[in-house]
């Protein structure tokens, strides 16, 4: 069930509220550790020139224009125009690009110093315009050259027509007298007119026609496509020069923000996983399941440690300091309150009383509350108690063998009637109205234990918020349960800080005599005659 609650976005809630101090604390430490280590982590100055790329370009093209402009070819030739001793592959990881709106290309670099930034920046951009014109120079070319050479085997045709349709005309008036008959073989058979032999004369002039139609349109392209040269080829310009960005991510005040976060969070976490291995759990409901009963009331009261004899001990040194940021003010601890018992403590113990008891109209009672050894604050509380019930059942007998609970009802009668305490039922003085048998049970690693005590009428564990673990108060009511008893109702604790004690006010300064009035020559003084003897 402890382990269930930590998940709980209430504990978070509650380690906030009574650990803040600490997350503070750490975060302020952590923004110190980041602002120390921007000196070595931030990269320094940023500077951004913007590049326009000419042409209608689809979402890709321009993805891979911002590749180019961050290439290994293009830092080289930067790190060679700057001469800054640094090599093109370092260069290239302080030099971005981004697509911005529409064509336009944002060119980024990074440098110690704003001026050495928008230099980088400038280069950049400057050998990215270059880089690009050299590709869109080596590409014309490339597609001239491609055109030319389709140009000449289209006219290569054309003349290999015109010369077989010169030949079959000459063939059609027969070879001349004497001839070899196969003089024209090689003729007919020569390179280019392989794919017309055997053609007709009409068929020859019809395909010249149509290989003339081919050129035609292949040279109408052509001069079409040269009137648009500046924006099919996607020309590369500078648009703006490079302009000063300010501090490069992570700049000092993100490793500042961040360090702050991290610490804070980091400590946070801690503080969760350690509530969460103590398991003190602060939930009555939680507590009700793991006792196995209801909680008949929740009390208030002041801290062993912080009690009417004088104020919390100062906390000196580092030590004192970091108990102080760190000490758990969860929720359960109170506001300070003026120790003594008050109307409204004495209305709940006495409310409390009465729902143990139930029915019960006997003139005398006997009652066990279990406390742990180790938790002071429950065990003023059953002092408290135990005053509480002699106001109102009359004379009650105690009987524990606990200096703790004898030295907390000493203090806790504060000059009321006394109260008979004795190790054993028979030591008490007779007649005694009611009974309280104390038992304090040792609960830090070891199993509790509960001695055998006569039978009783209800049986109350007493028990602080937020100091034992669910684990633990099961062990205590099986402890109960063992020495046959049954769990009856459960007394809730909220521990509060006792108010400082308020100075005491300054002695007023004793009035100055009045001075000596001086008589002056004329029997006069101030205006009021002077008396004579």
């Amino acid at each position: 069930m402890a382990n269930e609650d930590v998940a709980r976005l209430s504990v978070v809630g509650d380690v906030i509220r009574g650990r803040w101090r600490g997350l503070l604390a750490l975060a302020v430490a952590g923004a110190v550790l980041g602002f120390g280590a921007s000196f070595v982590l931030s990269p320094g100055q940023q500077a951004t020139g913007k590049v326009l790329v000419q042409g209608q370009r689809t979402p890709d093209q321009l993805l891979t224009e911002t590749q180019i402009a961050t290439s290994l070819s293009v830092a080289d030739q930067v790190a060679a125009a700057l001469n800054w001793g640094r090599t093109g592959a370092q260069l290239q990881q302080v030099i971005s690009a981004a697509v911005s709106d529409g064509n336009v290309i944002d060119i980024s670099g990074v440098a110690d110093t704003p001026a050495d930034a928008r230099r980088l920046a400038d280069e950049a951009a400057k050998q990215y315009v270059a880089f690009s014109a050299k590709m869109t120079d080596d590409a014309v070319q490339a597609a001239q050259a491609a055109q030319t050479q389709q140009r000449a085997t289209i006219q290569k045709r054309i003349d290999d027509l015109d010369q077989q349709i010169a030949r079959a005309g000459t063939d059609a008036g027969g070879p001349p007298a004497g001839a070899d008959a196969n003089a024209a073989g090689p003729t007919a058979g020569s390179a280019g007119a392989t794919d017309t032999a055997g053609q007709t004369p009409d068929q020859l002039r019809a395909a010249r026609a149509a290989a003339q139609s081919q050129l035609e349109e292949f040279d109408r392209q052509a001069a079409a496509g040269s009137g648009q040269t500046g924006i099919s080829t996607g020309a590369v310009s500078i648009l703006e020069a490079a302009q000063d960005r300010g501090a490069a991510a992570p700049s000092p005040l993100q490793l500042t923000a961040g360090g702050a976060l991290v610490a804070a969070v980091g400590g946070l976490l801690v503080m969760l996983w350690a509530r969460r291995r103590t398991g003190r759990v602060g939930d009555p409901d939680i507590i009700e399941s793991a006792l196995g009963a209801g909680v008949v009331s929740t009390v208030t009261v002041v801290r062993p440690d912080a009690d009417a004899t004088g104020p919390t001990p100062a906390r000196h040194g580092l030590a004192g300091l970091l108990r102080t940021l760190f000490s758990d003010r969860s929720r359960w601890e109170l506001d300070p309150l003026p120790p003594g018992r008050t109307d409204d403590e004495r209305t709940r113990y006495r409310r409390a009383l009465a729902r143990l008891l139930g029915e019960a109209s006997r003139s005398r009672h006997d009652l066990l509350a279990v406390v742990a050894a180790d938790d002071l604050t429950a065990v003023r509380a059953v002092a408290e108690f135990v005053v509480t019930a002699q106001a109102g059942l009359g004379e009650v007998g105690v009987v524990t063998d606990s200096d703790v609970v004898r030295a907390q009802l000493a203090a806790a009668c504060d000059g009321g009637p006394a109260i008979a305490v004795a190790d054993d039922d028979e030591l008490l003085p007779e007649p005694t109205c009611s009974r309280f048998r104390i038992v304090t049970v040792d609960v830090d690693g070891v199993r509790p234990s509960v001695p055998d005590t006569a039978p009783v009428d209800a049986t109350v564990v007493v028990t602080t918020v937020g100091v034992r673990s669910a684990t633990e108060l099961s062990d205590i009511a099986g402890a109960v349960l063992d020495a046959g008893h049954v769990v009856t109702g459960v007394l809730l604790v909220r521990p509060r800080r006792a108010a400082d004690p308020e100075p005491e006010p300054e002695p007023e300064p004793e009035a100055a005599p009045a001075p000596e009035v001086a008589a002056s020559g004329n029997g006069h003084t101030n205006g009021v005659p002077a008396v004579r003897s």
